[in-house]
């Protein structure tokens, strides 16, 4: 009886979702716009109680209700930031098999979840370090330390995105890693950006604080992070082996 071979086939193209640059860069920059407008709703939701505030030289009370205050603000403001991000990332993929259109929003929903975690938890840091070294904050002309605050708010916001898009391309072990740490190359490229650009373009507004003084210089805020991230991550897809 003759051996019959059977045929090899290439993975099906369907079963593969893949990124769309453009698309990706479009909904960047409307993830930068809408955590904007978000946060400068939301951005002082919390305030020092009255009874704290009013009361005199209880600077202890004060400087604890202060951190408090800075830190669940800033959470809300960069915990939107990363959410819209990495939802930006996961609606970016196109051609998606039509078995896993139905997991399409529980996947949105997790992407948000995850960018929240990652753009949120750090506030509860870096705003503590801000306030009680807010006597040492250099003035604009030294980066140095306001880029260190940048970067712990905003690298994590980065590697939820690497890790969103890794899970998206279906990566797994080494190349998921790689896939974060593309992620946070990213948020790292916009920091840089936003730090030199803020200082050069926006002297006044107090681009060196974790949230900048005015609507402009956080808009530029927003808008350096999630492009500075799909620039990344466009980059990385474009090395990517592609399969016809």
């Amino acid at each position: 009886m003759a051996h019959q071979e059977l045929p090899v086939t290439d993975p099906d193209p369907l079963d593969i979702e893949r990124l769309n640059p453009a698309l990706l860069l479009f909904l960047a920059s409307l993830a930068g716009l809408l955590s904007w407008a978000i946060a400068e709703r939301t951005g002082n939701t919390v305030s020092i109680p009255l009874e704290i505030s009013a009361k005199n030289y209880q600077f202890k009370e004060l400087n604890a209700a202060t951190i408090r205050m800075n830190s669940i603000n800033g959470a809300l403001v960069y915990g939107g930031l990363g959410a819209i991000t990495c939802l930006a990332i996961a609606c970016s993929f196109t051609n998606v098999a039509k078995k896993q259109r139905r997991q399409i929003i529980p996947s949105a929903l997790i992407s948000a979840i995850l960018g929240f975690i990652a753009g949120s938890l750090p506030c509860f840091v870096v705003m503590r370090l801000h306030w009680m070294n807010r006597n040492n904050d250099p003035s604009v002309l030294d980066l140095t330390r306001p880029l260190l605050y940048h970067l712990g708010l905003w690298l994590p916001i980065g590697i939820a995105a690497g890790l969103v898009y890794g899970i998206h391309c279906r990566l797994r072990g080494s190349s998921l890693i790689q896939s974060m740490v593309t992620g946070l190359f990213g948020a790292l490229l916009g920091t840089f950006f936003y730090e030199f650009a803020g200082a050069i373009l926006l002297p006044m507004d107090l681009t060196v604080d974790p949230v900048a003084a005015t609507a402009k210089a956080r808009l530029l805020a927003h808008l350096s992070v999630p492009i500075g991230i799909s620039i990344g991550l466009i980059f990385a897809n474009s090395r990517k082996p592609k399969i016809s």
